[in-house]
């Protein structure tokens, strides 16, 4: 049971990886040269996070025992906590960046 448990938990951080990877490379591939490629930059920014996010958790709510269908129910329910530890961090680094910039 718990060798079945580890490879559906294989398959689904798998497949949010390929699925993430595969939207980095489209952003890579976005001519900036106008607003709208930008704005579809962004997009895509935001889509890898949630990508990520959903990922992550549905992997941790099935490792906890939930069935796959409970497990993406109970992820899409903390994406928005996910999405605001990326937030943190991101306001984390910049601080210490520019604390960092203006030390040296």
């Amino acid at each position: 049971m718990k060798s079945q448990l580890f490879v559906t938990n294989m398959a689904v951080a798998l497949g949010g990886a390929v699925l993430a990877a595969a939207t980095y490379w489209a952003l890579l591939n976005v001519p900036e040269s106008n607003v709208l490629a930008l704005a579809l930059s962004l997009l895509l920014v935001i889509l890898i996070v949630l990508i990520l996010g959903l990922t992550t958790a549905v992997v941790a709510g099935h490792a906890g025992g939930r069935s796959l269908r409970e497990a993406l129910q109970w992820a899409v329910r903390r994406l928005p906590m996910f999405v605001l530890g990326v937030v943190a961090f991101a306001a984390i680094w910049w601080i210490t960046s520019f604390i960092e910039s203006q030390w040296s």
